[in-house]
């Protein structure tokens, strides 16, 4: 079995960056079902393309969902980092 490795700085700065992916995420979700939303409400659809549009907004909940799984994931490489952090600090502490 190989060994495991955690670099805590890498961590935390992965997860900062999948906390603004999943940010940039959930804006883009939000223009797309904006847009989604103006075009059905203005009419500018047919009925057919209307039935399509709803389609696609059924999936909203889905795509939010992983928008915010993955802020999750960075959250808790974030907390991952930070705990191997405290612990080597512990360890050191206690050998000084």
């Amino acid at each position: 079995m190989g060994k495991f490795v955690a670099d805590p700085p890498v961590l935390i700065r992965e997860g900062i960056g999948m906390n603004a992916i999943s940010q940039s995420f959930y804006e883009d979700i939000e223009r797309v079902y904006t847009t989604l939303d103006e075009m059905i409400n203005k009419d500018y659809l047919s009925p057919e393309a209307v039935h399509i549009a709803n389609k696609i907004q059924s999936q909203r909940p889905t795509l939010e969902e992983m928008a915010k799984t993955i802020g999750q994931y960075g959250g808790f490489s974030i907390s991952a980092g930070n705990k191997v952090l405290d612990n080597q600090e512990s360890i050191i502490s206690e050998i000084n």
